[in-house]
């Protein structure tokens, strides 16, 4: 009789975390599975070490060109749907399972049969207590992603169970059974949107996809890595893929009036800070999802990224006391919190609660001072945190030192302010010549995609 569950962990050049990651697999209280490493053809002796190491605990599928996270997986999942596997689990290489996290996901869809897939609560690897996400939804008015409590401290308030509208494929479990139903994932993708359309045609079928807070596993989060346009070419060019299959044909003015605003939005911020790797990489991938150009990047879309400049490390690096005003994104909030001790370990600083409830506040930054109102002191450097520099630009206030996002968009010396007061004309301007080109380009993607065949 053959095991219950099929695990699958696909790699590409991360030898290291791999071999952790099958260490943590074989030390799960689930013992009913049968492991597969799929490789994409690393340069790093990923196959040798994996031999060496597991060679009689594991298969070994070889791949022979990089194809991505989804060729990657759905090389597993070819050698494995054929058998009689109830459950695959897949896994990112760079994952580390709790002992019962498998365990835990296997007795969720055995009691749930009207779940097509679970996934685990993720944590981030350098910061263990902290959630990267549990789940998440699909947003149709604004056309991105909304995880949940990311960037949350992990409480015993969060639910046991989130339903939602995905869950990355770094660490989830599916029926064999619906993926038969369903098909495998679209390899065109090559990687990030090919595991949220995945779920989404299952949610199409009627199926729920839950992600469950006792299946618990650590991720690196290999996207956070920006020395290069790697996901920003593929994040652009796969939500523009996306959104333009699914959507009702009516909202595509919408789609194209919000896509306009955020394509100017990352050029006009991006050349401002001197950032025209990004610029170009932006234009790039809008131009050829248009162009129904898919799969791995063709060549010259990739870019090494320019040095950061150190904006904000010239703003509070020298600054002892800083007050940070909270907003109502606590994801925000820590990003730029945890940036700010990383460029001034030795500043004092302290939380403003003005959006949270202190009690909130208090409970996910447990080692800083939460303050019920801005000081008055003229010792401290009061700062903002916003979602995005442009929600502020037309009610600056005196009392505020420096507003900054989680992009490191600063409104602080007077050439910022002028480069806000920029940002509306330019905007208008560019709305009027490129929004219905944009609008065209997305109706012509949509009538080819209609006869999009499922992937097998």
């Amino acid at each position: 009789m053959s095991a219950r569950v099929a695990v699958i962990i696909c790699n590409y050049n991360k030898r290291d975390y791999l071999l952790r990651c099958i260490q943590s697999v074989l030390e799960s209280s689930c013992r009913d599975f049968d492991l597969y490493v799929v490789d994409n053809h690393s340069s790093d002796g990923s196959p040798d070490a994996v031999v060496s190491a597991y060679g009689t605990r594991c298969t070994l599928i070889r791949n022979d060109v990089n194809k991505g996270g989804a060729g990657g997986f759905n090389a597993g999942l070819r050698a494995t749907l054929d058998r009689r596997y109830e459950y695959v689990y897949l896994l990112d290489n760079d994952v580390v399972l709790d002992p019962d996290a498998m365990q835990e996901l296997v007795d969720y869809l055995d009691r749930n049969p009207q779940t097509a897939a679970a996934g685990s609560k993720l944590y981030v690897l350098e910061h263990p207590d902290q959630i990267q996400e549990m789940g998440a939804d699909i947003d149709w008015e604004k056309f991105h992603v909304k995880p949940h409590f990311k960037g949350s401290m992990d409480h015993a308030s969060l639910p046991d169970v989130m339903f939602c509208d995905y869950v990355p494929a770094c660490s989830v479990m599916a029926r064999t059974g619906v993926l038969r139903e369903v098909g495998l994932m679209d390899e065109q993708f090559f990687i990030y949107w090919d595991d949220i359309e995945w779920f989404y045609r299952m949610r199409l079928r009627g199926y729920q996809i839950a992600a469950l807070g006792r299946s618990k596993v650590w991720h690196k989060m290999g996207a956070a890595d920006r020395t290069t346009t790697f996901p920003t070419y593929y994040f652009w060019r796969n939500k523009i893929h996306f959104f333009s299959k699914y959507l009702e044909e009516q909202r595509l003015p919408h789609f194209a009036e919000r896509l306009t605003r955020d394509i100017f939005n990352a050029v006009f911020f991006s050349s401002y800070k001197g950032q025209w790797k990004t610029v170009q990489t932006v234009l790039m991938a809008v131009n050829d999802a248009l162009k129904r150009i898919r799969g791995k990047a063709p060549e010259a879309r990739i870019m090494e990224r320019e040095p950061q400049q150190s904006v904000l490390e010239s703003i509070v690096g020298s600054r002892d006391r800083i007050a940070i005003i909270d907003c109502a994104n606590l994801k925000v909030l820590r990003d730029i919190v945890n940036r700010f001790s990383a460029i001034n370990p030795d500043a004092s600083i302290a939380l403003v609660a003005r959006e949270q409830d202190r009690a909130v506040l208090t409970e996910q930054f447990e080692s800083y001072t939460i303050l019920p109102d801005v000081p008055k002191d003229s010792q401290w450097f009061i700062c903002q945190a916003v979602e995005h520099v442009l929600d502020v630009r037309n009610r600056l206030s005196q009392q505020v030192d420096l507003y900054v996002d989680p992009y490191w968009n600063t409104i602080h010396s007077e050439q910022d302010i002028r480069m806000m007061q920029s940002y509306e004309p330019a905007f208008e301007a560019y709305d009027k010549i490129y929004r219905p080109v944009l609008e065209a380009g997305l109706r012509d993607l949509r009538k080819e995609l209609e006869t999009e065949a499922i992937p097998r």
